[in-house]
């Protein structure tokens, strides 16, 4: 008999007054892809509901009810009100906890995304966003307290950014009780298959609730913990076959962490959950990569199952997802010339500055992408297609359109200081300052680095970009499509050294 996670109901005395709590169980079967989450929410009352705002997740989830008097489950409907949540109907005396439960098909979400925004599955293991499994209450309660509690096989391990809280013996036997109250009868499987299940808990908090993180369930081996310019990296591997050795794969993260943490002055965030998956079938180093970093930061990088150990050394994927852990905070999500253009331009010089590539190379790379992305095409401008991007699919051009402009104003800063500050310097300040931006907000910034609106101009630009005359003038001479060779003759080519 195949060994599966079951659920038991958390269970909650009535809160003392004002005191609102969330106390979420989350229960895998990483072998069928199913996770049951009970919730618990105690010192509210009036009407409450569960709210999803996760598009992908609606089509996975199934069962949502409310459980009443401790066995009766009465089905959510969603609210006419609002399409993103379900409402609760049932009345509710002050001070009685509130008790919901719903089922996510992990395996089905992981089917339809692929993607660790919302699921993705490596054999028996998933890689999720919380977010896809946690729904929150509303009206919340800014105040309320939080926990999440996951319960999985013996043989099972979990990954998480959050703080795990002491296991607590008196707990684990309220919630066994709560279990057989609850279930007794309903299902095939016996409690004695709960009982060889572990409980793990983690405090959690509503900030980290609307920031989201990575969560990996299944065959997961910890590499390790790595110092980072006085911070930490918690590197998980999610253990499928794979023929990169854990040295090679340590020294590929750690080489990236410390580049990204020599450029921000300190390893942003401060403690970094990372999370390696290898691809099956894949033999490039770097597959995929994603970083949520507006709470605790927690990143996911995909690697090729079948790379070999020298193909890690100076890969470029590591180095662009890292360096997004220190993008300022912005109002909204959006503004890919900025967020993924200035990684794009990074990626290749940090890389340059570790001396991990050689620069000839790198400036060749750099002068390809601009040759094929940085002038617009028919007329759009580089504005126009990064707001349109997931409509278009333009990601190239706004990518490679991005490092252009970020090229532009790295020279122009320079200039304009008279090598006292460069772009470097401008995105080292926009995180230190740890205040959120808008967009408009930093464009001014740039452009008053540069001392002329260069960033707004590029932006609504809808005309051929004068990037290949400062090619030259910077001593970069096209030999072909995509390779250059340095002139030390140019102009500017004591600045073209001073970039890398």
């Amino acid at each position: 008999m195949k060994r599966i996670g079951l659920l038991l109901l958390l269970v909650s005395t009535p809160a003392a007054a004002n005191v609102v709590s969330w106390d979420y169980i989350v229960a895998i079967d990483p072998v069928r892809g199913k996770a049951d989450i009970e919730l618990t929410v105690t010192g509210t009352n009036g009407r409450l509901g569960l709210c999803d705002d996760m598009r992908h997740t609606r089509k996975s989830l199934s069962r949502v009810v409310e459980i009443v008097g401790g066995k009766e489950e009465r089905p959510l409907a969603l609210d006419a009100d609002d399409e993103d949540c379900f409402a609760s109907l049932a009345p509710v005396k002050e001070g009685i906890p509130r008790r919901f439960h719903y089922r996510v098909d992990l395996g089905d979400l992981a089917e339809r995304t692929g993607d660790p925004d919302w699921a993705s599955r490596f054999g028996e293991s998933y890689v999720v966003s919380d977010m896809a499994l946690l729904m929150r209450p509303e009206p919340k309660t800014e105040t309320a307290t939080v926990t999440v509690g996951f319960r999985l096989p013996k043989d099972i391990e979990i990954a998480t950014p959050w703080e795990e809280l002491p296991h607590d013996a008196d707990q684990e036997a309220a919630l066994t009780k709560a279990y057989d109250e609850y279930v007794h009868g309903r299902f095939e499987a016996a409690l004695e298959i709960a009982k060889n299940n572990v409980l793990r808990r983690y405090r959690y908090d509503l900030a980290q609730q609307d920031a989201g993180a990575y969560i990996a369930i299944g065959k997961l081996r910890t590499l390790g913990v790595l110092p980072i310019h006085g911070g930490t990296a918690t590197v998980t591997l999610v253990d499928n076959p794979h023929q990169p050795s854990d040295a090679a794969l340590l020294s590929w993260v750690k080489s990236a962490l410390t580049i990204t943490a020599d450029f921000y002055g300190a390893l942003p965030g401060g403690k970094v959950h990372l999370v390696l998956a290898p691809v099956r079938g894949e033999s490039t180093p770097g597959v995929f990569g994603t970083i949520l970093h507006r709470g605790l930061p927690s990143v996911v990088l995909m690697f090729g199952a079948n790379a070999s150990d020298l193909s890690f050394p100076g890969e470029w994927m590591a180095v662009h997802e890292l360096f997004h852990l220190g993008n300022p905070l912005m109002t909204k999500r959006g503004s890919s010339w900025f967020v993924e253009g200035f990684a794009t331009y990074y990626q290749d010089v940090l890389r340059a500055r570790a001396r991990l590539r050689d620069r000839v190379v790198m400036w060749s790379d750099l002068h390809e992408d601009f040759a094929a992305h940085c002038d617009p095409i028919d007329g759009r401008s580089l504005d126009e297609e990064s707001q349109h991007i997931g409509e278009r699919h333009t990601y190239q051009r706004v990518y490679s359109g991005g490092a252009c402009l970020a090229f532009r104003l790295d020279v122009a800063i320079r200039q304009h200081s008279e090598g006292k500050a460069s772009l470097d310097t401008v995105l080292a300040e926009m995180y230190q300052s740890k205040r959120v931006y808008s967009e408009s907000e930093i464009i001014a910034a740039l452009d008053a680095a540069a001392g002329t609106p260069l960033a707004s101009e590029h932006l609504k630009s809808t005309r051929p970009i004068p990037w290949s005359a400062l090619e030259k003038s910077l001593g970069i001479q096209p030999k072909s499509k995509d390779a250059v060779e340095l002139k030390d003759d140019a102009p500017l080519s004591a600045l073209r050294k001073s970039i890398f």
